[in-house]
Protein backbone atom coordinates (compact mmCIF):
# COMPACT_ATOMS: atom_id res chain seq x y z
CA UNK A 1 0.00 0.00 0.00
CA UNK A 2 1.32 3.43 -1.00
CA UNK A 3 -0.17 6.82 -0.27
CA UNK A 4 0.74 9.22 -3.05
CA UNK A 5 0.69 12.95 -2.36
CA UNK A 6 -0.72 14.99 -5.24
CA UNK A 7 -0.18 18.71 -4.94
CA UNK A 8 0.75 21.90 -6.73
CA UNK A 9 -0.33 25.47 -7.44
CA UNK A 10 1.80 26.76 -4.56
CA UNK A 11 2.23 30.16 -6.27
CA UNK A 12 5.12 30.92 -3.94
CA UNK A 13 5.56 34.67 -3.63
CA UNK A 14 2.01 35.64 -4.58
CA UNK A 15 0.14 37.91 -2.20
CA UNK A 16 -2.90 35.86 -1.23
CA UNK A 17 -1.07 32.50 -1.22
CA UNK A 18 -0.26 30.62 1.98
CA UNK A 19 3.26 31.17 3.30
CA UNK A 20 5.76 28.80 1.70
CA UNK A 21 6.99 27.84 5.19
CA UNK A 22 3.67 26.03 5.62
CA UNK A 23 4.37 23.99 2.48
CA UNK A 24 7.91 23.29 3.70
CA UNK A 25 6.55 22.04 7.03
CA UNK A 26 4.02 19.80 5.24
CA UNK A 27 6.82 18.35 3.11
CA UNK A 28 8.71 17.45 6.28
CA UNK A 29 5.72 16.05 8.16
CA UNK A 30 2.53 15.02 6.32
CA UNK A 31 4.33 14.27 3.05
CA UNK A 32 7.48 12.77 4.54
CA UNK A 33 8.54 9.42 3.04
CA UNK A 34 5.62 9.46 0.61
CA UNK A 35 5.93 9.63 -3.18
CA UNK A 36 4.85 13.03 -4.48
CA UNK A 37 3.38 14.13 -7.80
CA UNK A 38 3.64 17.87 -8.51
CA UNK A 39 1.08 19.52 -10.78
CA UNK A 40 2.78 22.84 -11.58
CA UNK A 41 2.59 26.56 -10.77
CA UNK A 42 5.11 26.23 -7.97
CA UNK A 43 6.04 29.91 -8.27
CA UNK A 44 4.13 32.96 -9.45
CA UNK A 45 6.73 34.62 -11.73
CA UNK A 46 5.01 37.84 -12.74
CA UNK A 47 7.33 38.79 -15.61
CA UNK A 48 6.77 41.68 -17.96
CA UNK A 49 5.54 39.38 -20.75
CA UNK A 50 2.82 37.86 -18.58
CA UNK A 51 0.15 38.76 -16.08
CA UNK A 52 1.50 40.75 -13.18
CA UNK A 53 0.16 40.40 -9.65
CA UNK A 54 1.23 41.71 -6.26
CA UNK A 55 4.21 39.64 -5.20
CA UNK A 56 6.06 39.33 -1.91
CA UNK A 57 9.45 38.69 -3.54
CA UNK A 58 10.96 38.48 -7.04
CA UNK A 59 11.02 35.39 -9.32
CA UNK A 60 14.60 34.37 -8.45
CA UNK A 61 13.75 34.16 -4.76
CA UNK A 62 10.48 32.37 -5.49
CA UNK A 63 12.40 29.70 -7.40
CA UNK A 64 14.94 29.22 -4.60
CA UNK A 65 12.16 28.83 -2.04
CA UNK A 66 10.47 26.21 -4.24
CA UNK A 67 13.73 24.31 -4.70
CA UNK A 68 14.25 24.27 -0.92
CA UNK A 69 10.90 22.49 -0.57
CA UNK A 70 11.59 20.01 -3.38
CA UNK A 71 14.86 18.96 -1.74
CA UNK A 72 13.01 17.26 1.12
CA UNK A 73 10.35 15.62 -1.08
CA UNK A 74 10.36 12.24 -2.79
CA UNK A 75 9.15 13.59 -6.12
CA UNK A 76 8.22 10.83 -8.58
CA UNK A 77 6.90 13.05 -11.35
CA UNK A 78 5.97 16.61 -12.18
CA UNK A 79 4.71 18.98 -14.85
CA UNK A 80 5.28 22.70 -15.24
CA UNK A 81 2.37 25.11 -14.92
CA UNK A 82 1.66 28.22 -16.96
CA UNK A 83 3.36 30.42 -14.35
CA UNK A 84 6.51 28.26 -14.29
CA UNK A 85 6.60 28.34 -18.09
CA UNK A 86 6.82 32.13 -18.06
CA UNK A 87 10.29 31.80 -16.62
CA UNK A 88 11.12 29.14 -19.22
CA UNK A 89 9.93 31.39 -22.06
CA UNK A 90 11.89 34.34 -20.67
CA UNK A 91 15.30 32.69 -20.20
CA UNK A 92 14.99 29.39 -22.07
CA UNK A 93 15.64 27.25 -18.98
CA UNK A 94 13.58 25.01 -16.73
CA UNK A 95 14.67 26.22 -13.26
CA UNK A 96 13.77 22.88 -11.67
CA UNK A 97 15.40 20.48 -14.15
CA UNK A 98 18.56 19.81 -12.15
CA UNK A 99 16.62 18.89 -9.02
CA UNK A 100 13.46 17.27 -10.46
CA UNK A 101 14.63 16.03 -13.84
CA UNK A 102 12.50 16.12 -16.97
CA UNK A 103 8.75 16.76 -16.69
CA UNK A 104 6.50 13.85 -17.63
CA UNK A 105 2.79 13.11 -17.92
CA UNK A 106 2.70 9.37 -17.22
CA UNK A 107 3.96 8.05 -13.88
CA UNK A 108 3.54 4.55 -12.45
CA UNK A 109 3.61 4.10 -8.67
CA UNK A 110 2.80 0.78 -7.00
CA UNK A 111 1.24 -0.56 -10.23
CA UNK A 112 -1.05 2.48 -10.45
CA UNK A 113 -0.73 4.53 -13.63
CA UNK A 114 -1.16 8.27 -13.16
CA UNK A 115 -1.60 10.81 -15.94
CA UNK A 116 -0.76 14.31 -14.68
CA UNK A 117 -1.21 17.63 -16.46
CA UNK A 118 -1.46 21.18 -15.24
CA UNK A 119 -4.62 22.19 -17.06
CA UNK A 120 -5.44 25.11 -19.31
CA UNK A 121 -8.81 26.42 -18.24
CA UNK A 122 -10.95 27.09 -15.22
CA UNK A 123 -14.06 25.72 -16.92
CA UNK A 124 -17.41 25.80 -15.15
CA UNK A 125 -17.35 22.02 -15.14
CA UNK A 126 -14.55 20.96 -12.79
CA UNK A 127 -13.77 17.84 -14.81
CA UNK A 128 -14.39 19.14 -18.35
CA UNK A 129 -10.72 18.83 -19.27
CA UNK A 130 -10.56 15.33 -17.84
CA UNK A 131 -13.52 14.27 -19.97
CA UNK A 132 -11.75 15.48 -23.12
CA UNK A 133 -8.54 13.69 -22.15
CA UNK A 134 -10.33 10.41 -21.53
CA UNK A 135 -10.92 10.11 -25.29
CA UNK A 136 -7.26 9.20 -25.74
CA UNK A 137 -5.65 8.90 -22.29
CA UNK A 138 -5.66 5.52 -20.55
CA UNK A 139 -4.69 5.67 -16.88
CA UNK A 140 -5.96 4.65 -13.44
CA UNK A 141 -5.92 8.23 -12.21
CA UNK A 142 -6.05 11.48 -14.20
CA UNK A 143 -4.91 14.59 -12.34
CA UNK A 144 -5.14 18.29 -13.18
CA UNK A 145 -4.38 21.50 -11.33
CA UNK A 146 -4.63 25.11 -12.54
CA UNK A 147 -8.23 25.80 -11.49
CA UNK A 148 -7.30 25.83 -7.76
CA UNK A 149 -10.27 23.54 -7.13
CA UNK A 150 -9.81 20.59 -4.78
CA UNK A 151 -12.06 17.78 -5.99
CA UNK A 152 -12.29 14.08 -6.86
CA UNK A 153 -14.67 11.84 -8.78
CA UNK A 154 -14.72 8.19 -9.86
CA UNK A 155 -16.00 7.35 -13.34
CA UNK A 156 -16.22 4.26 -15.54
CA UNK A 157 -14.10 3.98 -18.66
CA UNK A 158 -14.58 0.75 -20.62
CA UNK A 159 -15.93 -0.94 -17.47
CA UNK A 160 -12.89 0.17 -15.46
CA UNK A 161 -12.95 2.66 -12.61
CA UNK A 162 -10.88 5.77 -13.23
CA UNK A 163 -10.31 8.44 -10.58
CA UNK A 164 -10.38 12.08 -11.69
CA UNK A 165 -8.62 14.57 -9.41
CA UNK A 166 -8.28 18.35 -9.22
CA UNK A 167 -5.27 18.85 -7.00
CA UNK A 168 -6.26 22.11 -5.28
CA UNK A 169 -3.89 24.96 -4.47
CA UNK A 170 -2.30 27.00 -1.71
CA UNK A 171 -3.94 30.24 -2.87
CA UNK A 172 -6.95 31.62 -1.06
CA UNK A 173 -7.36 35.32 -1.85
CA UNK A 174 -5.36 36.15 -4.97
CA UNK A 175 -5.58 39.72 -6.23
CA UNK A 176 -6.71 38.70 -9.71
CA UNK A 177 -9.43 36.44 -8.28
CA UNK A 178 -10.76 39.20 -6.04
CA UNK A 179 -10.78 41.67 -8.97
CA UNK A 180 -12.76 39.14 -11.01
CA UNK A 181 -15.26 38.62 -8.22
CA UNK A 182 -14.24 35.00 -7.64
CA UNK A 183 -14.78 33.59 -4.14
CA UNK A 184 -11.89 32.43 -1.92
CA UNK A 185 -10.84 28.84 -2.59
CA UNK A 186 -10.19 26.00 -0.18
CA UNK A 187 -6.44 25.53 0.17
CA UNK A 188 -5.14 21.99 0.38
CA UNK A 189 -3.87 18.85 -1.36
CA UNK A 190 -4.87 15.31 -2.32
CA UNK A 191 -3.59 11.90 -1.26
CA UNK A 192 -4.23 8.74 -3.29
CA UNK A 193 -4.22 5.30 -1.67
CA UNK A 194 -2.98 2.81 -4.30
CA UNK A 195 -4.27 -0.22 -2.35
CA UNK A 196 -7.84 0.98 -1.83
CA UNK A 197 -7.85 3.10 -5.02
CA UNK A 198 -9.27 5.98 -3.00
CA UNK A 199 -8.45 9.69 -3.21
CA UNK A 200 -8.64 11.72 -0.02
CA UNK A 201 -8.80 15.52 0.10
CA UNK A 202 -7.12 17.58 2.81
CA UNK A 203 -7.71 21.22 3.67
CA UNK A 204 -4.82 23.35 4.97
CA UNK A 205 -5.56 26.61 6.77
CA UNK A 206 -3.41 29.73 7.08
CA UNK A 207 -1.80 28.31 10.24
CA UNK A 208 -0.82 25.09 8.49
CA UNK A 209 -3.40 22.92 10.24
CA UNK A 210 -4.54 19.95 8.14
CA UNK A 211 -8.12 18.61 8.11
CA UNK A 212 -9.54 15.86 5.93
CA UNK A 213 -12.55 17.07 3.96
Amino acid sequence: MVKVVITGDFHIGLVGALDDEIIYDLAGSWWKNKPVLLIGDFVDVGLHHGMQFSQKFPPAEQIERARRIFEIMDVKGYVLGNHDKRFFKEVGLNPFFDILGKPCHYVTIDNTLFYIFHGKSAAESVFAEHNKLMRFVRADTIVAGHSHVLAKMDVLQNNKRVTLIRSGSFVRNAEYATDSGLPPTITGFCEYDTYRCIARLYMVNERGQVTEI
